[in-house]
C-alpha cells in the first residue's frame, strides 16, 4: 500500500504512463487499418464511341450484260478498259434478216399512210381510171385460170385414161406367162396335177418342201381359174376404174399365190433322191424359167398400178394447183371491185377507221420488229468501265449468259455486315475512317454511312445488318473487291466528365462506382452514378454521382 501511495503521489508518472499508453493505442490502430488503394481521377475531356467492322469494296453499279436471244457476234464495239456512256452500242450479233423484215414493215406502214391519205382526201378521175383497169384486169385473170381448170381437168382425165386403156392388156400378157408358167414349164413336174390333190412326180429329201409345193400347186391351180375368169370380165370393162383398180390387185394377190409355189418347187428340185441328172436339169430350168415369168409378170403388174398412183397424184395436185390460182383471181376480183366502189362512194367513217386500224397494226409491227432488233444490239445501262468481255468476233453465244461486265464511275461503297449488339450505335449519315488492307493501317480514306437494311442476315449463327459506305473522295487507289476495315463515329462529346469503363460495376440495373474518401485514412465508398456515351477507346461519360477530381478505386 505504501509503494502504491507513493506512485499515486507521484502524478507525473502517472501522466505519463497515461500519454504512452494513448499514443501507442493510436499508432497500433492507425497501423492496423490504413490500406493503400489504386486509384483514377475522374476527368473532363472527349469521350469517342466507334464500331468496328469489315467489308468488301465494290463499284457503285455492277452488271454483268447478256443478250436476250442467242446468236452469231458480229460486231465488238469496245475493249476491255473501255469508259462507254449510257446507251453506247458494245457488241451486235447477226441481224441482217431482221433488218429486211423491219424494212419491210416499214415500208407497209408507209404503204398504209397512202391509203388512208387517199380515203381521206377521196377518189380523183385519175383514180378511178386505174381502179376500173384493175377490175378489168382481175375479171380477164379469173377467166385464165378458170379456162387452165378446164384444160388441167381435161388432160388429167386424159392422161390418165390412156394408163387405164393398157390395164387389159397388161392382164391379158401376166396371166398367158402365169398359165404358161404352171401349165407348160411344171406340168411334167406332177401327177394328177388338174386335179384337187396332185402330187410330185418323184422323191425329194426336204419332204416338207414337197408337201407345201403339191398344196401351193393346188392352190395356184384355183388362183389361176379365178384370174382367167376375172380377165374375161376385164374385157367388157368400159373405162371402170374402180374395176380396173380391183383387177389389177387381185392379180397381184394371184402373182404373190404364185411366186411362193415356185419357191417351194425350187427347194424340192434342189433335194431330189430319185432323178437322173439330165431329169433333174431339165426339172430345175423349167422351175427357174417359170419363176421368172411371175417375177416379170409381178413386176408388170406392180409398176402399172405404181404408174395409175403417179398420175393420180400429180392429176390432184395440178388440179388443186389450177383450183387454187381461181381461189386467188376472185379474191384479187373481188377487191379490186371493193377498191373501185369504194372509190366511186366515197370512204365512210368506217372504212377509215378500218384503214387506220390496220395503219396502228403496221406500226405495231415495225414496232415488234424493231424491238427484234434491239435484242440483238447490246447496249452499255450506264456510264462506266468495261471491264470483261467474254466472247470473240463470230462466236455463237447463247441467250441469257453473260457476254460484257461493266462497273459503274460513281464513288466506290463498301459492304459489311454489323451484328445485332452494335446496329443500334449506328445510324445512316454516320462517318467512318476506312483502311485497306492493300495500303495498311497508316492509308486513311474518308467514308459516309449512306444505307442499313431493315432485314437481317444471319451470319455464323448471329443476326446481323447489311450496311452500305460510300467513300467521301474519289480515289485512284479504290478497286473493286479490297477488303476495308471500318471504325465508324457512333457518337462524339467534348469536354464532359469520364473515368475507365472497367471501373462502372452494373448491379440490378445500376451502375456504382468506388470512391476513395480518405486516403490518410483509406476510407472509401460506393457511389450510384449516371453514365452517358460509352467510348471503344475505354471511356465512359458520367453525367452525375461524381465530381472532377474525384478518385475512383480502379477495379
Amino acid at each position: 500500500m505504501q509503494k502504491i501511495k507513493a506512485l499515486i503521489k507521484n502524478k507525473w508518472v502517472i501522466t505519463g504512463v497515461v500519454v504512452l499508453l494513448v499514443i501507442g493505442g493510436y499508432v497500433y490502430r492507425k497501423n492496423t487499418t490504413a490500406q493503400t488503394y489504386e486509384t483514377t481521377a475522374a476527368t473532363l475531356g472527349q469521350v469517342r464511341e466507334e464500331v468496328s467492322i469489315t467489308g468488301k469494296v465494290r463499284p457503285t453499279q455492277n452488271l454483268d450484260i447478256a443478250f436476250e436471244k442467242g446468236g452469231r457476234v458480229a460486231r465488238i464495239r469496245v475493249a476491255v478498259g473501255n469508259t462507254v456512256r449510257e446507251g453506247q452500242e458494245l457488241m451486235t450479233l447477226e441481224n441482217s434478216d431482221l433488218q429486211a423484215q423491219l424494212a419491210q414493215a416499214r415500208a407497209n406502214v408507209r404503204s398504209q399512210e397512202a391509203k388512208l391519205d387517199q380515203l381521206e382526201i377521196g377518189a380523183r378521175q385519175e383514180d378511178l381510171a386505174v381502179s376500173e383497169t384493175r377490175v378489168t384486169n382481175a375479171k380477164n385473170g379469173l377467166a385464165d385460170v378458170e379456162r387452165n381448170l378446164v384444160n388441167v381437168t381435161s388432160k388429167a382425165e386424159i392422161d390418165l385414161a390412156n394408163l387405164y386403156s393398157s390395164v387389159p392388156d397388161t392382164l391379158t400378157d401376166t396371166y398367158t406367162k402365169s398359165d404358161d408358167a404352171l401349165r407348160n414349164q411344171v406340168d411334167n413336174l406332177f401327177l394328177n396335177d388338174d386335179t384337187d390333190r396332185p402330187t410330185i412326180s418323184f422323191t425329194s429329201f426336204n419332204s416338207q418342201a414337197r408337201i407345201d409345193s403339191e398344196a401351193g400347186r393346188a392352190l395356184s391351180t384355183e388362183h389361176l381359174a379365178d384370174f382367167s375368169a376375172e380377165l374375161n370380165g376385164v374385157k367388157n370393162i368400159n373405162g371402170d376404174t374402180d374395176a380396173l383398180d380391183a383387177a389389177l390387185n387381185n392379180a397381184k394377190i394371184h402373182l404373190d399365190i404364185f411366186l411362193v409355189f415356185f419357191g417351194d418347187l425350187q427347194d424340192v428340185v434342189n433335194s431330189p433322191n430319185s432323178l437322173d441328172a439330165t431329169t433333174l436339169n431339165t426339172y430345175k430350168t423349167a422351175v427357174s424359167t417359170g419363176r421368172n415369168s411371175i417375177v416379170a409378170a409381178l413386176a408388170s403388174v406392180n409398176k402399172q398400178r405404181q404408174s395409175i398412183a403417179t398420175q393420180r397424184s400429180a392429176n390432184q395436185t395440178a388440179i388443186a394447183n389450177a383450183q387454187s390460182s381461181i381461189t386467188a383471181a376472185q379474191s384479187a376480183l373481188d377487191q379490186a371491185q371493193r377498191e373501185l366502189a369504194l372509190k366511186i362512194a366515197g370512204a365512210s367513217s368506217q372504212d377509215i377507221a378500218y384503214q387506220q386500224s390496220q395503219l396502228e397494226n403496221a406500226r405495231a409491227n415495225v414496232d415488234y420488229y424493231q424491238a427484234q432488233v434491239d435484242k440483238t444490239i447490246l447496249r452499255a445501262p450506264f456510264t462506266g468501265t468495261v471491264t470483261k468481255i467474254v466472247p470473240t468476233l463470230g462466236d455463237i453465244i447463247l441467250p441469257n449468259i453473260p457476254t460484257v461486265s461493266i462497273i459503274g464511275s460513281g464513288k466506290f461503297l463498301i459492304e459489311s455486315y454489323v451484328a445485332e449488339a452494335d446496329i443500334a450505335k449506328v445510324k445512316v449519315g454516320n462517318t467512318a475512317q476506312v483502311t485497306l488492307d492493300a495500303y495498311g493501317t497508316d492509308v486513311l480514306f474518308d467514308t459516309k454511312l449512306i444505307q442499313i437494311d431493315i432485314s437481317s442476315t444471319v451470319l455464323e449463327g448471329v443476326a446481323t445488318y447489311k450496311t452500305t459506305f460510300e467513300f467521301i473522295n474519289e480515289d485512284v487507289r479504290i478497286l473493286p473487291g479490297l477488303t476495308a476495315n471500318i471504325d465508324v463515329l457512333s457518337g462524339e462529346k467534348s469536354g464532359v466528365l469520364y473515368i475507365p469503363t472497367r471501373n462502372i460495376v452494373s448491379r440490378e440495373g445500376k451502375k456504382y462506382v468506388t470512391v476513395l474518401v480518405s486516403e490518410e485514412e483509406g476510407i472509401v465508398k460506393e457511389v450510384e452514378v449516371v453514365t452517358g456515351l460509352r467510348g471503344s477507346d475505354g471511356r465512359t461519360e458520367i453525367v452525375s454521382g461524381i465530381q472532377e477530381g474525384d478518385k475512383v478505386i480502379i477495379n
